[in-house]
């Protein structure tokens, strides 16, 4: 990271780093596409110079932090009220074209016991596209998932695979994955 400008609201506050320090990376042969996961931009990089930003603006998702909300955050804010007031991004992607695929979850916690800290309640998930510039964009399309399980969404190209638990016979609970291909410029998902 020593490479690239991290991003303003990493700079400010030391604390976005503990909750929301994942990095998501697509590198190609000459460049690389990275976001972080409380911020709404991406940074597209080539030979150790940051060629652009791109926004992704939210639609349905909730979104990241404001950067003077995160500036001025108190340490000791209560995490379960920090979680359930944002999305983060989750995976991030390129197709053969260029374009940018990228994944945002949005999580319901609820304060559990003091020795086990949160747990979710609920998951969304949202996938959007951006073109390779930024300037067309298909934001936040719902990912249809069970409501029970715990899902995990996988990026390759233009294919996202969903890993899931559904309810089966008897109580018992199935994993499942689920296949799709994305159309990042198809405002529909």
């Amino acid at each position: 990271l020593d490479r690239v400008t991290v991003p303003p609201p990493y700079r400010t506050n030391p604390r976005m780093f503990g909750s929301m320090g994942n990095v998501f990376l697509d590198k190609g042969d000459s460049d690389m596409v990275l976001g972080f996961s409380g911020t709404g931009y991406l940074l597209h990089v080539r030979s150790d110079e940051q060629i652009d930003t791109l926004h992704l603006v939210p639609r349905l998702r909730r979104g990241a932090p404001a950067e003077d909300d995160v500036a001025e955050m108190d340490p000791g804010v209560d995490p379960v009220t920090f979680f359930n007031s944002l999305s983060g991004l989750a995976a991030l992607s390129r197709d053969e074209d260029g374009n940018i695929i990228v994944i945002h979850t949005e999580r319901q916690v609820e304060r559990a016991s003091r020795e086990m800290g949160m747990r979710v309640v609920s998951q969304t998930i949202y996938v959007s596209g951006l073109s390779p510039d930024g300037a067309r964009q298909c934001a936040d399309t719902e990912v249809p998932i069970a409501i029970a399980g715990r899902p995990r969404a996988v990026l390759r190209g233009r294919m996202l695979y969903l890993i899931d638990q559904i309810p089966a016979d008897r109580g018992d609970v199935r994993t499942v994955v689920r296949e799709y291909e994305v159309d990042p410029l198809a405002c529909y998902g």
